[in-house]
């Protein structure tokens, strides 16, 4: 799959700002994530993409509205 494609499909401008998609962790929600890695046996990355994917799935069950909602709450929270 060709990002630049992606890109300008979305409307993202050629030379624009590059968003960087790396997850940033507090310890706690780090030790979370790398436990349940090893518990499951799936690398990391691996874990995070499915964790997406999972949650991008419940959006479109539940609800964007919903979904956005506890986004929020999360943020909010830190």
């Amino acid at each position: 799959m060709n990002k630049e494609l992606i890109k300008d499909a979305i409307g993202i401008l050629p030379g624009g700002h590059e968003y960087d998609m790396r997850p940033r962790y507090d310890a706690d929600t780090y030790i979370e994530l790398l436990n349940l890695s090893k518990e499951l046996d799936i690398k990391p990355n691996v874990l995070l993409r499915l964790l997406t994917k999972l949650q991008l799935e419940q959006m479109r069950e539940q609800g964007r509205e919903t979904v956005l909602r506890s986004i929020m709450r999360l943020r909010q929270q830190g």
